[in-house]
């Protein structure tokens, strides 16, 4: 759950995430064949492509046990991220405080370090489905708005209360906007995710901005925390795999 109430606790607000009424674009229906070979089938749309990866993502942050969540959060975030893109946003005005060698020693460990913090618990999500319901373009990003069944979040009540209510009074949706930009050789990736209002991006910083400002801003030992805390992250997960068998 650490994912979602970390994202919903931040108060971070993208303005360009927005969808007024005149900017809003027909969402169209899915094109293609799935059946098709990679390099004969049509280009997936934004739509076809999210409903796809999203689910994928939300999915394998819902696993039970923890490594394997770990393992498959990993494969699918390196298909939808753009680790080095999102390493250097997330670390602001600092990025540049780092030589050569310790962005890339940076980048190597920020996709881990995503991981094992954000996907600590598994997400009490189940039989995830996407209804993608709003579509604008943005400068190079489509935003896509969606709404994810969270009826499944019943255990966490702290969760609910910040989930938009439906029609259906024993259903509730969590609204997601994803923030997609295409890649060079077609697809896409995600760029950003707006849950209820608060950007994934701006609070990654935030949170890492505060972790650097703790090593009295010093590149060297930021880094050595990062890497300690995942390896020692991923060393737990291990353990209890081995007491679980």
């Amino acid at each position: 759950m650490r994912l979602f109430s970390f994202f919903l606790s931040a108060g971070l607000i993208v303005g360009s995430m927005s969808f007024p009424a005149a900017a809003q674009v027909q969402v169209r229906p899915s094109e293609g064949s799935a059946t098709a070979k990679p390099t004969e089938q049509k280009k997936p749309t934004p739509e076809q492509w999210l409903s796809s990866k999203g689910q994928t993502f939300l999915q394998a942050l819902s696993e039970k046990i923890t490594k394997t969540r770990y393992v498959k959060t990993k494969t699918v975030a390196e298909e939808v991220l753009n680790q080095s893109e999102l390493a250097r946003l997330a670390m602001g005005k600092y990025w540049r405080e780092f030589n050569p060698q310790e962005q890339e020693r940076y980048k190597k460990v920020f996709v881990d370090y995503f991981i094992v913090t954000y996907a600590s618990s598994a997400l009490p999500v189940k039989n995830v489905k996407f209804n993608i319901t709003d579509k604008r373009l943005s400068g190079k990003d489509v935003l896509l708005k969606t709404n994810v069944d969270v009826s499944s979040l019943a255990d966490a009540p702290e969760l609910m209360n910040k989930v938009t209510p439906v029609a259906d009074k024993d259903s509730k949706q969590l609204e997601l906007i994803f923030a997609l930009r295409e890649r060079q050789f077609g697809y896409y990736y995600i760029r950003d995710i707006q849950i209820e209002g608060q950007s994934m991006l701006l609070t990654l910083r935030k949170e890492l901005e505060g972790r650097y400002a703790a090593t009295y801003y010093v590149p060297a030992t930021f880094l050595e925390r990062m890497e300690n805390m995942v390896k020692q992250k991923f060393s737990e997960a291990d353990l209890l795999l081995k007491q679980n068998r």
